[in-house]
């Protein structure tokens, strides 16, 4: 008998455990959809409507929140800004540091501003170099991220749509495309380490190239090369090959068709890491 009560009421504790661990699943789930929509509502939704430039992007988080982030906006007339970033690992915990960032690279004109600042006389304003961008993001977040155990890489890019001057800093991202006319498709490489692992903020190198009519750029994180199918990853030199197939197909269409190709590589829907991609393509001034 004693020992008939001792089962009923281990299977008692046991039920009272597995309903409790219910709970608390569910409870996470739902704090989870809250930051994933938190998330969302901060990436553009709609991209600048630029005459000569074709913008397209894709972000596909690997759970319910993702450590990728993007945006791409107006700095004046002349000039947009446009960034990725990628926080190491995924999750909350990845999520909560691009958010941040995120509100940190704001484009409005403040005194303390990390992408314009106010200037005394005409035009009232200066934009930052993408190197400036970088080496202060460095200095703000380094102690932060040695404390949380976190890095991040980034691009930051000012394009002139009128010039077709394209200035940007890689922090140790994935290698930006450019992709010609004619499906020559090249890496930009160079660039320093990433942000956040106390290196010196001299190693963010900014590079310079002038864009062709009908150049493309495309920058993307390793979310997207770093899938793991059965014939292994499918890696830079297949995203490369693709943008060279496809380099007349309009840019959303494309990016569809990309993700579709990576997903069909894997065997599976769901990204294994976060991934986001973004891209554009320059007719030539005054979309001539």
């Amino acid at each position: 008998m004693a020992g008939g009560r001792r089962i009923i009421e281990l299977e008692r504790r046991l039920k009272e455990q597995n309903e409790q661990l219910k709970v608390a699943n569910e409870v996470m789930r739902k704090d989870l959809e809250a930051a994933a929509r938190a998330q969302m509502s901060l990436l553009p939704s709609d991209l600048p409507q630029i005459k000569g430039m074709e913008f397209a992007v894709r972000f596909i988080p690997s759970s319910f929140v993702s450590g990728d982030i993007y945006n791409v906006f107006r700095l004046d007339e002349k000039h947009i800004g446009l960034y990725q970033l990628d926080v190491s690992g995924h999750g909350v915990a990845a999520a909560f540091l691009s958010i941040s960032l995120y509100q940190r690279l704001s484009h409005d004109l403040k005194p303390h501003g990390l992408l314009k600042i106010p200037l005394e006389e005409p035009p009232y304003y200066k934009i930052n170099s993408p190197g400036k961008v970088i080496s202060l993001l460095e200095r703000e977040y380094n102690m932060m991220l040695e404390q949380q155990g976190h890095y991040f890489t980034m691009i930051y890019a000012v394009f002139n749509v009128e010039t077709g001057d394209f200035r940007f800093c890689r922090a140790g991202h994935t290698l930006p495309l450019l992709i010609h006319e004619d499906g020559t498709c090249l890496e930009l490489k160079g660039g320093g380490p990433p942000v956040g692992l106390g290196l010196f903020e001299e190693l963010h190198e900014e590079q310079y190239l002038r864009l062709s009519p009908g150049d493309q750029l495309v920058v993307y994180s390793d979310g997207l090369s770093e899938a793991r199918g059965e014939r292994g990853i499918y890696g830079d030199k297949r995203i490369k090959d693709f943008f060279r197939r496809h380099h007349r197909t309009p840019l959303d269409e494309a990016l569809g068709l990309l993700i579709e190709e990576i997903k069909r590589f894997q065997g599976k829907e769901e990204f294994a890491d976060d991934a986001s991609i973004l891209a554009f393509r320059w007719s030539g001034p005054r979309g001539n």
